[in-house]
C-alpha cells in the first residue's frame, strides 16, 4: 500500500507504539480487581441458584423422601401362565 492509500483510510503512517512495561504490582493489581469482579459474579449466581432450588424443593417437585416403584414379582404360577401364552 502506498502513503496515499493509508491516509484515505484514516490510519496514520505505521508509528511504534511505546508502552512503558506494567511493573509486577500493576499486574497483581489488576489480576486482583479481576478475581474480586469475578467473585461477585459467581456470589449472585449461587444467591439466584440457591433461590431456585429452594423453590423447586418446597413446591413439592423433588424428588427427596420418595423410593421408586418396585416391580412386582411374579409367582411361579404367573411365569407358567405367560410361558403358556407366549409372553416370554
Amino acid at each position: 500500500m502506498s502513503e496515499e492509500e493509508t491516509e484515505q483510510e484514516g490510519t496514520p503512517a505505521a508509528k511504534p507504539k511505546t508502552e512503558k512495561p506494567k511493573s509486577a504490582v500493576d499486574e497483581a493489581k489488576e489480576i486482583l480487581e479481576q478475581i474480586q469482579q469475578e467473585k461477585t459474579e459467581l456470589a449472585a449466581q449461587r444467591a439466584e441458584f440457591e433461590a431456585d432450588k429452594a423453590e423447586h424443593i418446597l413446591s413439592g417437585q423433588a424428588d427427596a423422601g420418595q423410593a421408586p416403584e418396585q416391580p412386582k414379582e411374579e409367582t411361579p404360577q404367573e411365569y407358567a401362565k405367560k410361558v403358556m401364552a407366549g409372553d416370554v
